[in-house]
């Protein structure tokens, strides 16, 4: 391994903002070097150079983060995103396929779809992940380091399942799962939440005291007391579709405050943001009712 040609690498793949940060980091062709020895270690069979790494690190890995994050990343799981995704190495798909068939298949099952949607689902998914498409990279290329490997798996075969049972029976879609059922059979959510827990709780808390006192209020009496839409309009003196719509408004002005703190205080980007809310929302109440 040529280390100092790995760090050029990967400079000249960083966009040019954040190129002047790592160039001024005298560790990084060591960090670098570290990550790539871990993966290949991990996965013997796979023919990956440290300079295409070092590339893909570049492309999908250092958004957002800096040089004192290299020692933390997944560079296992990395470095195998980074060999099926070139398409190049059928050792790669093999060991992809050792390693998460069994996983994609587990999680298949457990959805509440017939047999043959549950094998089509994990057919589905492996090739989402591991085949170009319609002029999009497969979805490993995506892989960026934030968690691990098996949970984006999961997410990829999750939603393949549920994407054939909407096509097949379009009333049972995901939106009509409530949120425990969907914790249960969506790992991106279950994920988030432990990945986010403590500065969650922050978040939440912090939203809940920038409310309007009103809506702070009215959602107090709502998940806290357990009042009524019908009780809430009494108080207020208002309509029931007054209340009710003021009531799902200070709602989801709690939700997006929450995601929005979150993304201030995660760099998180667009997509991670969606998911982040999803998860809010599936957790308002319960998180409410203990602030509240």
């Amino acid at each position: 391994m040529d280390e100092p040609r790995t760090a050029r690498r990967f400079l000249e793949a960083l966009a040019p903002a954040q190129r002047s940060q790592f160039a001024a980091a005298p560790t990084l062709a060591q960090e670098l070097a570290a990550l790539w020895r871990a993966g290949k270690a991990a996965w013997p069979t796979i023919t990956l150079t440290s300079e295409a790494f070092a590339e893909h690190l570049a492309r999908v890995w250092a958004e957002g983060r800096a040089l004192g994050d290299l020692s933390s990343a997944p560079g296992e799981d990395l470095y195998l995103a980074c060999a099926c995704a070139t398409g190049d190495d059928d050792a790669a798909a093999a060991a992809f396929d050792d390693a998460y068939g069994s996983h994609m298949r587990a999680i298949a099952g457990r959805l509440d779809v017939a047999y043959d949607l549950r094998a089509e689902a994990v057919q589905r998914a492996r090739a989402a992940l591991l085949v170009a498409a319609d002029g999009r990279p497969p979805k490993l290329a995506a892989y960026r380091g934030r968690g691990s490997l098996l949970a984006f798996v999961r997410i990829v075969t999750v939603r393949a399942g549920l994407e054939l049972l909407r096509r097949r029976e379009p009333s049972r879609g995901a939106e009509e799962l409530d949120d425990a059922e969907l914790l249960e059979l969506d790992p991106e959510l279950a994920y988030l939440r432990e990945l986010y827990r403590g500065k969650f709780k922050a978040a939440f808390a912090d939203a809940i005291a920038e409310l309007d006192p009103r809506e702070r209020t009215l959602l107090r009496y709502q998940l806290a007391d357990g009042l009524s839409i019908d009780a809430l309009a009494k108080i207020y003196g208002v309509h029931r579709a007054t209340a009710a719509r003021q009531l799902t408004r200070a709602r989801e002005a709690l939700a997006r405050r929450t995601a929005a703190l979150l993304r201030e205080r995660l760099g998180l980007d667009s997509r991670e943001l969606e998911s982040v809310l999803r998860l809010v929302r599936s957790q308002l109440d319960l998180s409410a009712q203990r602030l509240l």
